[in-house]
């Protein structure tokens, strides 16, 4: 078996001639480079392709430890990118966060303001989606997450000025009447549907639709509430049930 491994790496040959060349030829050429002899003359005396030996002599060759995702180099200049960031985390913070369909449309906005040079689609005008998971990678404070609805009225209501009028109250009586752990008290609220939603079931293969019996199609919901103090007692909860039309 080791034999016949042997023979194989003997009778390997290459298949492309890329860097056949060795970093001898190419530190000897570009040491000629340096003394001024032309570029295609050095390539032949080395056997080097003028492409590489130009791209060696200009420093644009990747360098060891440094990974570069896809063809194209980043778009944006460090600064620009960490722009980027602090805008998508300032929107996020003022409960408008951004999409990915908004912030290729930004970076394309971006990068056609500054004049950058740029693979974006001039007709889309929109950055590519490879773009946009590349540059997710290289700021890992940021990932794509399911946001919840919010109703405009309690983004508005909740405010530092509301909040710190909330607990200078707060404390004012707190302070004024000595209220005790026990005697705080907090209630929370949350609706639960009577109607919940069916577990994925084995099935025939092929059908378009798997039914599965429920007490209804569309449930109503049920208020619960639970209130609980500071000391750690509690009340049982209250459910609050639909209304009915007395007749």
């Amino acid at each position: 078996m080791f034999i016949f491994v042997f023979q194989m790496v003997r009778n390997y040959i290459r298949k492309t001639a890329r860097a056949s060349y060795g970093s001898t030829a190419l530190s000897s050429a570009l040491r000629a480079l340096e003394n001024l002899q032309s570029l295609k003359a050095t390539a032949r005396q080395y056997g080097i392709p003028a492409k590489t030996l130009r791209r060696h002599r200009d420093q644009k060759v990747k360098q060891p430890g440094v990974s570069v995702l896809g063809r194209h180099k980043c778009v944006f200049p460090p600064e620009y990118e960490d722009m980027l960031v602090q805008h998508i985390l300032v929107m996020e913070n003022a409960f408008y966060g951004l999409t990915t369909m908004d912030i290729r449309r930004l970076a394309f906005a971006l990068a056609e303001k500054m004049m950058l040079k740029h693979p974006f689609s001039k007709n889309l005008k929109l950055a590519g989606s490879e773009w946009l998971r590349s540059f997710i990678k290289r700021h890992p404070q940021l990932s794509l997450r399911s946001s919840q609805a919010t109703s405009i009225s309690r983004i508005v209501g909740f405010n530092k000025p509301q909040v710190d009028r909330f607990f200078s109250l707060y404390g004012d009586e707190l302070s004024k009447r000595q209220f005790q752990a026990k005697d705080v008290w907090n209630m929370d609220e949350s609706g639960i549907t009577i109607v919940h939603t069916p577990a994925k079931v084995v099935a025939s293969k092929g059908r378009r639709q798997i039914s599965k019996v429920t007490s209804g199609e569309k449930g109503r919901n049920v208020t619960v509430i639970c209130c609980m103090s500071a000391g750690g007692s509690f009340i049982p909860p209250m459910m609050i049930f639909p209304r009915k039309r007395k007749l």
